[in-house]
């Protein structure tokens, strides 16, 4: 199991580090000149209101490499979701830091149109009944960037992964448990180009 872990935490590793390293050229081209019919973009900053239904509301910004790749980092409250309270009804405070990579296959400004790429959550969930778990998960998603003239933009996507979590309550003293869990997560996602 360790195997496994370690090699798709190697596998997202080294995707970021070529994706990044084939946009360090575009990177610098485009922080030298901009077509005018485009706004300069720099980054995003994006609200997941879907959140609130599905497994938590979560802020995001997502700063521009180049034209063709975005960092997105964020926070999710995983305990002001309703189907994520539904499915862990004890859970008081829940909170998971993400960060992923996109790649923006045919964008028409930067950071725009069909994204893909990997990501990592790391988090903390604390229950009523005084349990505490540490949750980690990796995985990838795609979707759809939408960029206005004004500057407002709406983000679709969907994400596939799996998660592990480990008890970390004092009278225990426990490993990550073996058992991976599949996730799936609808986003949709609305924020400003800055």
């Amino acid at each position: 199991m360790k195997k496994k872990i370690v090699s798709i935490i190697v596998m997202f590793t080294l995707l970021t580090c070529m994706l990044i390293a084939a946009q360090y050229e575009s990177f610098i081209q485009d922080t030298v000149a901009t077509s005018k019919n485009q706004k300069n973009i720099h980054g995003m900053i994006m609200f997941d209101a879907l959140g609130f239904i599905t497994m938590g509301p979560s802020i995001n910004i997502e700063p521009a490499i180049g034209k063709y790749v975005g960092i997105n980092t964020g926070i999710r409250l995983h305990n002001l979701g309703l189907i994520s309270s539904r499915l862990h009804g004890s859970m008081d405070m829940s909170y998971l830091i993400h960060f992923s990579v996109r790649y923006y296959v045919k964008p028409k400004q930067k950071i725009d149109g069909f994204f893909l790429g990997p990501g990592i959550e790391y988090g903390r969930s604390n229950y009523s009944t005084g349990a505490t778990y540490n949750v980690r998960a990796f995985g990838g998603g795609l979707g759809y960037k939408f960029v206005f003239k004004k500057g407002f933009c709406l983000a679709i996507g969907d994400y596939i992964g799996i998660v592990q979590s480990k008890r970390i309550d004092v009278d225990y003293d426990t490993e990550w448990v073996n058992d991976l869990f599949v996730f799936y997560l609808l986003s949709v996602q609305i924020g400003y180009a800055f």
